[in-house]
């Protein structure tokens, strides 16, 4: 039995795959910024999902719907985050987790305008907290828990400034 030959090495600039019918499903390549990606399309040729490497370092995957719309992000950025970011179906910010470079863990949550509005976090210490922020993205009330479990509640006006506060011990 004789084996077919097979190439050890193929070079490319890009690479197409193509379906029987002759749609392309895939694609390779590196781009003129030195971009590489991987483009993988639906039977009606549509970008459903895309893998890149940027010149920096940062990796991302971006999951697309049925109407090409970039609904999903997970990166893992040049400065060390990771992160996975929802979009609704104006490709506007829902919502995103994080993980920063120094292990602060964060869920944001945007309102239809993107604009960030609620987020849980926990700091490189371990001290867990939820901000509340108003349309202009200012803090308006503010959830801390201690080490040692005692708990602090802050309310603010639009300036800033504590209205209202509270702490308790466990």
């Amino acid at each position: 039995m004789t084996k077919p030959n097979v190439a050890k090495v193929v070079e490319a600039e890009r690479f197409v795959l193509r379906d029987p019918s002759r749609r392309i499903r895939a694609e390779l390549g590196v781009e003129a910024d030195g971009t590489v990606s991987l483009d993988l399309r639906d039977q009606e040729r549509k970008l459903r999902a895309v893998l890149g490497v940027e010149p920096d370092g940062t990796v991302s995957l971006s999951l697309r719907d049925h109407e090409e719309r970039s609904r999903t992000v997970l990166g893992v950025w040049a400065d060390g985050t990771v992160s996975l970011d929802l979009a609704d179906r104006d490709e506007k910010a829902a919502a995103t987790l994080s993980v920063e470079d120094d292990d602060t863990v964060n869920l944001g949550l945007f309102d239809r305008d993107e604009q960030l509005r609620a987020v849980l976090g926990v700091g490189d210490d371990g001290t867990p907290s939820l901000g509340l922020q108003d349309q202009e993205g200012k803090v308006r009330a503010r959830l801390v828990m201690g080490d040692n479990g005692a708990v602090r509640l802050d309310l603010r006006d639009r300036e800033g400034r504590v209205t209202w506060s509270t702490q308790r011990s466990p």
